[in-house]
Formats: C-alpha cells, structure tokens, sequence
C-alpha cells in the first residue's frame, strides 16, 4: 500500500510477526534520509544504501522467474511485493535528490525552506 502524505511518498506495509499479530511499517524520505516507524520496533533512520539492501532482499524473493505461471494467492503475492519494491525505489531515489544532512547545502536549503513561526506579541491591551 502507498500513502501520499503532504509532501511525502510514503510506502505503508503490514504484515504478522511470529504470534499472529499485526504489525504496520511506514517508510518515508526526508532530508536524505530513509525514516522508518513500525509499530513492533519504534522509529529508526536509515542510510539509502542500507534500504536499498533491504529493498534488494524483497526483489531476491520474486526471482527471475515469469509472473505467468503464478496463479491465485502467488499472483497477488508477487504484484504486491513488486509494487512495494517499485514504491521503494521510488523513496530511496527522493532521499538521493534532498541530499544528505552532512552537506552544508542542504542543510542551508532545509532551513530555507522551513517554516518559521514569529510572535509578534500582544497588540491589543
């Protein structure tokens, strides 16, 4: 499943651990980086390089066999993991184009482009 929160791509994906219960994962890019919050875990940050591992391990799964010969539960199977990989793609390639946090550029253009909120005091006394 895909979200479009504001700005953000998100790729949303649910799952069971090993007693049944559900477990949601939620993927984003932001500031260079790939955010992660599961609902087992917590919340960690990860390198694009170390997602893409991830993301490749999903792509190992589908192999290089044809699509075809997948029939019912495995058609779906495979259409959703593919989707997840495509939309990860997609999310890692963002976090690529903001740069990373170390960059002073980046960093220059975050703060740029953040909201800035000013109080102007009370006026009517």
């Amino acid at each position: 499943m895909t979200l479009l929160l504001g700005n953000h791509d998100c790729l949303v994906m649910h799952s069971k651990d090993k007693k049944g219960r559900h477990r949601t994962t939620r993927f984003w890019a932001e500031r260079g980086l790939i955010h992660c919050e599961d609902s087992k875990e917590g919340y960690c940050i990860l390198s694009v390089a170390q997602f893409m591992t991830q993301v490749k391990a999903l792509n190992d799964m589908l192999g290089k066999k044809s699509s075809t010969d997948d029939t019912g539960a495995d058609a779906d199977l495979r259409k959703l993991i593919q989707e997840n990989v495509d939309t990860a793609v997609l999310i890692a390639r963002k976090a690529q184009e903001q740069g990373m946090p170390s960059d002073p550029t980046c960093r220059t253009n975050y703060r740029i482009m953040r909201k800035t909120t000013m109080y102007t005091g009370n006026v009517g006394m």
